[in-house]
């Protein structure tokens, strides 16, 4: 009879493969053989013929543990995910005609989770828009467009409105040219150079065109962002009277010329190109606001390389602890990508009474202008505050017609070294503005000086009221003019201010007049070639001014210094002039000042002021009253430069 039991070689070879398949999944992937549920279905197999064969309990323990394995091993089919539903997400609900607009869409299944499955896209009517298969909508004509997005079965829709262009009037076809009706800029001195061979201060070479550009086509918006992203050459963006929009940023465009950012008002509403918008009229007219989230985040940011923005009739504010509420530039290193030709037109900013911002707008670009607008409450006590600020400009710069009320500087070129290498902001006009903080600041808010340049070449300030500078956390001068290494090491030993011209300028109730320093901190090039002229100054070192010294003019190592004919009533002054360190080539003809000491310098006029020209100035004693002081020279080139600009009380 032959025997049930597995004989020896057959318990042998059972053995064998007993190891095997202990070995199995460790030797395939060494051969690089994925050891999937195929090899352990046949694992299973074998093993179920071996257990039921034999009757050795070590063997069934070994055959049972390799099974619990192998079902482990086996991999389970998943079964495919179903799409339960489509999202779609996008910036805005609408865009103009020929606008562009990202939307993204998302699959998931019953239970909310994320599903990655293509995507397919359709916008109907196609006259309306278009969309992309990547989901890019584009604006064909004004209506509504339905886009759908589809995932397998199942679909979602949303409608999106395209906006069209506002007809354009033929009237105002062609907008009006400020320029033209701009008192013309005359870059020249009305008279000859002096006979010691002093030099005269160069004028800008290029300034800022204010010409209000040719509009093609106008459409309102409701996403600034989305607006400023998409807009091309020659649209007029209009914003809703009192809209509201949130730290948009002018970002690098393809367009080429400008684009224009507005409040929808009328040209009567907005007024004429040099009409100033003040903080009552804005308010009248119910402006669009752009604002600040908060913290350091600026109202309005304009980006490296980003070009050929007008903004026109809108408000821009924030809270406090700013530091710009308009920020234009943000410290290049590279000329190239300093944004460009960005205009600031009959505009209000404006944090409010109590604000504490460091900057009202930082002009760090080239092709730059605040034209017709009032920067208030520019005030800080956490540190230096400013109107308008530059320091890593190129310039040309314009500031013209404006009211700046600011805390220590009204307008101040430096404060801190050029990011780029060698740069000085240059070809500057500061002209036609209301530099004059108020009175009632006195005590409550920090000020130094009104009009402060530590860098700068050929530079005009003309034609501008600097008033209510009183001694605080500086001695009280209107206007401080000097080269400045801000930080004093090797990188910005090209700092530079030359060729200023300061003239027909009136100044009102300041601790003295003028204060020009060669070389304050180096290495840098001293300051040269300053020409002021035909400038009034009325109340200067008396109360509530009273400083230091009342001096109309106070130079200290500055070659080429031209000042004639000037009017300074300072009866309380300690000098009309005084000068520090060699002044080479000094001019002063035709003043008329007050001042304890007169003209003096420190060690006498020949050490400060060698090859001088000191003649013809009216010297009045000290102390005389205001009623015996002789009248203003007239000038009727500065009486049509301040015509119309109103004092700060």
């Amino acid at each position: 009879m032959r025997s049930l039991l597995p004989t020896p070689r057959t318990m042998r070879a059972r053995t064998s493969l007993l190891f095997a398949l202990l070995l199995a999944p460790g030797v395939l992937a060494a051969q690089g053989t994925a050891y999937d549920s195929a090899h352990a279905r046949q694992a299973k197999d074998t093993l179920a013929s071996i257990r039921k064969r034999t009757t050795s309990p070590t063997i069934r323990r070994q055959v049972d543990w390799l099974v619990a394995r192998e079902n482990a091993l086996m991999v389970k089919p998943v079964p495919p995910a179903v799409v339960a539903r489509v999202g779609i997400i996008a910036s805005a609900s609408s865009i103009p005609v020929s606008a562009t607009l990202q939307l993204y869409a998302q699959a998931f299944d019953a239970s909310n989770t994320p599903i990655t499955t293509p995507i397919a896209w359709s916008a109907s009517p196609s006259t309306v828009a278009t969309i992309s298969g990547a989901g890019l909508l584009t604006g064909k004509g004004a209506g509504s467009v339905t886009v759908t997005a589809r995932a397998d079965s199942v679909t979602n829709s949303r409608v999106y409105a395209v906006t069209a262009p506002i007809p354009i009037p033929p009237d105002t076809t062609t907008p009006p040219t400020p320029d033209s009706t701009a008192i013309p800029l005359v870059r020249a001195h009305p008279f000859a150079p002096p006979a010691n061979g002093a030099l005269l201060a160069e004028f800008p070479r290029d300034t800022v065109d204010a010409t209000y550009p040719t509009i093609a086509r106008r459409y309102s918006c409701t996403n600034l962002q989305v607006c400023l992203d998409t807009a091309k050459t020659g649209d007029e963006i209009r914003l809703a009277k009192g809209a509201s929009f949130t730290d948009p940023v002018v970002r690098p465009t393809a367009r080429a010329l400008w684009t224009v950012v507005r409040t929808d008002v009328t040209d009567v509403e907005l007024g004429g190109p040099w009409e100033r918008m003040t903080v009552s009229k804005a308010n009248a007219l119910n402006l669009a606001t752009i604002r600040s989230s908060g913290g350091s985040v600026s109202a309005l940011s304009v980006a490296s390389s980003a070009h050929h923005v007008r903004f026109v009739g809108v408000r821009f504010t924030t809270g406090t602890l700013t530091t710009s509420i308009v920020r234009i530039g943000f410290g290049e290193s590279d000329p190239a990508q300093l944004p460009h030709h960005i205009t600031l037109d009959r505009v209000v900013v404006d944090p409010g009474a109590l604000g504490d911002v460091r900057r009202c707008v930082t002009l760090d670009g080239a092709y730059l202008a605040v034209l017709s607008s009032t920067l208030a409450n520019c005030h800080s006590n956490r540190g230096d505050s400013q109107g308008a600020h530059w320091y890593n400009a190129n310039g040309p710069l314009r500031v013209e017609n404006n009211t700046i009320q600011a805390g220590h500087q009204s307008v101040f070129s430096g404060g801190g070294d050029p990011a780029i290498r060698g740069q000085v902001p240059a070809d500057i006009v500061v002209r036609r503005n209301d530099l004059s903080r108020p009175l009632a600041w006195k005590g409550v808010w920090q000020t130094k000086t009104n009009v402060e340049l530590k860098i700068g070449k050929r530079v005009l300030i003309e034609g501008n009221v600097i008033c209510h500078t009183w001694p605080d956390a500086q001695s009280g001068f209107a206007v401080l003019l000097k080269t400045e290494n801000q930080d004093g090491g090797t990188w910005g030993d090209w700092s530079e201010t030359s060729d200023v011209t300061v003239r027909y300028n009136r100044i009102c109730g300041a601790g003295g007049g003028f204060n020009l320093a060669g070389l304050a901190q180096g290495p840098g090039v001293a300051m040269a070639r300053v020409s002021a002229y035909a400038n009034e100054g009325d109340s200067i070192g008396v109360a509530p001014y009273k400083g230091d010294t009342g001096d109309a003019l106070l130079v200290q190592g500055v070659s080429d210094v031209v000042f004639r004919d000037n009017w300074t009533r300072n009866p309380e002054g300690r000098s009309a002039i005084y000068m520090t360190d060699p002044n080479a080539r000094f001019v002063a003809t035709g003043n008329t000042f007050g001042g304890q000491y007169g003209i003096r310098g420190e060690g006498g006029l020949a050490v400060t002021a060698p090859g001088s020209i000191i003649s013809g100035n009216v010297q009045l004693p000290w102390l005389t009253p205001f009623g015996s002081w002789p009248a203003i020279p007239s000038s009727a080139i500065r009486d049509a430069l301040l015509a119309g600009v109103q004092v700060t009380p």
